[in-house]
């Protein structure tokens, strides 16, 4: 068994868990108070462009765009990615993260924790109050079984998984999976192309690294085009 603490570390915390909509509405709500920034939404992209001069997008309906730099945000399945050429490598990990929420009997006291179990990875994230947050990344086969269960069985599966140590479970949002893969890119960047996020990269959610990923190749893009 490992622990690691924010006060042996001497930090406030060691981590943040945040829920996904929560951060979307405040990047959304700071992204329409900066001046000079333009917000076309919803918008449907038809084709892409790369010019010694400029990156050239055409819209579904017509409107043509051009900029010194496109970055391409758009997940996984980068449309910008497929748009600009760039090669990706890629193979399934055989597993799907289940992913739900559940209210809590006891207390998390901000604690995060994860098992290491013969059919796969369950973690536990803390959310405000008795409630968390599970992935339990796992066999494909095995997801499926979980996937299938009603919630009263889930809760089951899951509080025997985790050993009871937060009592009794009651599930609160419907269970989703998604399949797990790594991708790599061979490029970045492009003459006025950049990818960030998953565009550029997919891993495991083990550590949770992957939007932690995506956040600093926002700040290093940003960092390369003040300087």
């Amino acid at each position: 068994e490992l622990d690691f603490g924010a006060y042996a570390a001497g930090l406030r915390e060691l981590a943040v868990i945040l829920e996904n909509r929560e951060l979307q509405a405040a990047i959304w709500q700071a992204v329409q108070e900066i001046a000079g920034i333009e917000i076309i939404a919803p918008a449907v992209c038809s084709s892409l462009a790369l010019t010694p001069d400029a990156a050239e997008l055409l819209l579904a309906d017509g409107r043509k765009l051009s900029a010194r730099l496109v970055v391409g945000a758009d997940g996984g399945d980068s449309w910008v990615r497929a748009q600009a050429g760039i090669e990706v490598n890629g193979r399934p990990y055989a597993q799907t993260a289940v992913v739900a929420n559940f209210s809590t009997a006891l207390s998390h006291r901000n604690v995060a924790t994860q098992w290491f179990l013969r059919n796969g990875i369950l973690a536990f994230l803390p959310l405000p109050g008795e409630r968390v947050s599970i992935v339990w990344s796992t066999a494909t086969e095995h997801a499926e079984h979980l996937l299938s269960l009603n919630a009263g069985e889930l809760a089951r599966e899951v509080f025997d998984a985790s050993n009871g140590k937060l009592g009794d479970l009651e599930l609160i949002t419907p269970a989703a999976g998604f399949p797990l893969r790594i991708q790599r890119v061979k490029r970045l960047v492009l003459p006025r192309v950049a990818l960030i996020g998953d565009a550029a990269h997919s891993v495991h959610p083990l550590a949770g690294q992957g939007v932690n990923l995506g956040f600093r190749d926002a700040r290093e893009l940003a960092h390369v085009l003040i300087n």
